[in-house]
């Protein structure tokens, strides 16, 4: 029961009400050495992160962008990554999230609401698709998410999920 709990994953209204303020994106994370949430800052121009959190939230977005590419036509999800403070004991990286359009960068935080819900809830989705032992629950799923895309979701994620 408990490895179960420890699988699980709950998105709750009050997770999802960070990103319909336009102030955080919960980004999940799951690898061989830790699971968890690392927030993204849509209030600033750059989120800064020692280097190994920002390596962390790389490989999380390349996850995403590989089902995003194919739920949101024509669109990408991109991350750049700069360093921003080097000291003797570590350095920072600042990261920004775009979603790529026709050769344009749009910033995530100016994307609309069921763009950026979308971005979050893969971050969780991935990991129901790739641990047959993973639990994701989402309140209410289908609020900012426009039927198409959450249809091609549902769809997607279903041909794939081992969880």
């Amino acid at each position: 029961m408990i490895g179960t709990l420890q699988k699980a994953i709950i998105v709750s209204l009050k997770e999802q009400a960070l990103y319909n303020l336009g102030i955080l994106v919960p980004l999940n994370f799951h690898t061989e050495k830790a699971h968890g949430v690392i927030g993204l800052n849509l209030e600033t121009e750059s989120n800064i992160y020692a280097e190994e959190i920002a390596d962390t939230i790389e490989t999380v977005v390349h996850q995403i962008d590989s089902i995003f590419s194919v739920i949101v036509p024509d669109s990408r999800l991109v991350m750049t990554k700069e360093i921003a403070i080097i000291t003797e004991k570590e350095k920072k990286m600042a990261i920004n999230l775009y979603v790529e359009r026709e050769e344009k960068r749009i910033s995530l935080k100016k994307e609309s609401t069921g763009i950026i819900k979308l971005v979050s809830l893969l971050s969780a989705m991935i990991y129901y698709v790739q641990d047959e032992g993973a639990i994701v629950a989402i309140d209410e799923l289908d609020i900012h998410i426009f039927e198409y895309l959450l249809a091609m979701l549902l769809e997607k994620l279903s041909q794939h999920a081992k969880g």
